[in-house]
């Protein structure tokens, strides 16, 4: 009886642990698609109704990958000083393609001891037919930008040989949106800053008072 007893408390403890935990993620802010900042793994996992997988993995089971190796290995949005810090902190995990925008999108999620900071979400166009006309990348770029104007404040916009970027902010969240032209590429960056911001901080005073 008291063994009992005690197993059904133990299970009791889960369930309000899991519910407190359930109800505490919907207070964090929205990263991509369902998943938000501050989310552990399996958190973004159930987010999204898919496993992450490893950049190999991703290599081995997606067609025509649209991440490469460098941007795989890039950080786009963590400063390379921040970057030293984390190498031993941070994993990195890649989705399988989604259907966004009636486009295809490829993530990349970044973790910080064990919580999503980052997120890169690559674009292409896919062949959907709309009025008899295959979407172009123009197009898709316009649904992503009015996307973003409705979410976020425009901060600043630049342009580089063969594309232009477009910087957004809202509260400690900044987001940059990259289109190359060239390649017809395309990339949002959703970057969570207080951690980052912290860290780079810290760092800092530290080097400011060696001796």
């Amino acid at each position: 009886m008291v063994i009992g007893g005690l197993f059904i408390v133990l299970i009791a403890s889960n369930l309000l642990v899991n519910l407190y935990e359930n109800i505490r993620v919907k207070t964090f802010p929205r990263a991509f698609l369902d998943s938000r900042f501050g989310m552990s793994e399996w958190q973004v996992e159930e987010s999204l109704g898919q496993d992450l997988i490893s950049y190999d993995d991703y290599e081995l089971l997606v067609d025509d990958p649209i991440i490469d190796h460098l941007h795989a290995q890039i950080e786009l949005a963590i400063p390379p000083i921040v970057l030293r810090e984390l190498e031993n902190r941070m994993e990195t995990k890649f989705s399988k393609p989604i259907n966004v925008f009636e486009a295809r999108a490829d993530a990349k999620y970044i973790f910080i001891d064990g919580k999503l900071n980052n997120v890169e979400a690559h674009f292409r166009k896919t062949f959907n037919y709309l009025g008899g006309q295959a979407s172009s990348t123009e197009d898709l770029v316009e649904r992503i930008k009015k996307s973003l104007d409705e979410s976020y404040n425009l901060v600043s916009r630049y342009e580089f040989e063969g594309g232009y970027g477009i910087e957004y902010k809202k509260e400690d969240m900044k987001v940059k949106l990259i289109v190359d032209s060239n390649s017809e590429s395309i990339i949002i960056d959703l970057n969570y800053l207080p951690y980052i911001d912290h860290l780079e901080r810290v760092i800092k005073k530290r080097s400011e008072s060696v001796f």
